[in-house]
């Protein structure tokens, strides 16, 4: 796809920096993950912004009761400026989720918190990918109010205080309950003790 042998890789490093990544983007093997290049830059038409589609189970708002609600189809945009690795790449989700590490409220509604001060040092854009994936389904999460602080405090504070006791969601296991179908209604699965919120939840096996 790529000759690196070009001239213009020589001259531009962040040209050959954005193909690699490119690769590395095509290499991603996950069933739940669509790639779609937005923007290119430079005669070679490098991609610099992606539209990543994730269809994964997440919450995307609350009722007025607290209780979760969810959707499974979620838009990223990933754009990487000129000077990327040195500057982090841009993370804002297009569509609504409510998860501590994301802006859900506010002038940067959508901001991803990716913690991506070690790009450039190991850590590629694939990487970036998967862990939004992570993410998104709860498997990665900072909802205590300590370094380095989640991105959106008011839905830190309903992690803590709704969330995690009523076992929604577990920071090794990731989110505990999902969506049933052909229904938006939710149901309980297993054999916790613990009382569901409306409407009805469905609990993930934690076996």
């Amino acid at each position: 796809m790529y000759d690196f042998n070009n001239p213009i890789f020589k001259k531009h490093f962040i040209y050959k920096r954005l193909a690699s990544e490119h690769l590395d983007l095509l290499e991603i093997q996950d069933d739940r993950i669509e790639i779609e290049v937005s923007s290119t830059i430079g005669p070679l038409k490098i991609p610099n912004q992606y539209q990543i589609t994730y269809h994964i189970s997440t919450i995307v708002g609350i009722n007025d009761d607290q209780s979760p609600i969810l959707g499974n189809k979620h838009q990223v945009e990933i754009s990487l400026p000129k000077r990327y690795p040195l500057e982090s790449a841009k993370i804002y989700t297009k569509t609504p989720v409510w998860h501590p590490n994301i802006q859900f409220h506010g002038k940067f509604q959508g901001r991803i918190c990716g913690n991506t001060q070690n790009f450039g040092k190991g850590y590629s854009l694939a990487q970036l990918v998967l862990r939004i994936a992570d993410i998104l389904s709860y498997k990665n999460y900072h909802a205590e109010h300590t370094h380095p602080f989640p991105e959106d405090g008011k839905v830190a504070d309903w992690v803590i205080s709704y969330a995690e006791p009523n076992g929604l969601v577990h920071k090794e296991k990731g989110l505990l309950v999902e969506m049933t179908k052909p229904t938006k209604s939710l149901k309980i699965k297993s054999s916790s003790k613990v009382e569901p919120p409306k409407p009805k939840l469905k609990f993930k096996s934690r076996e």
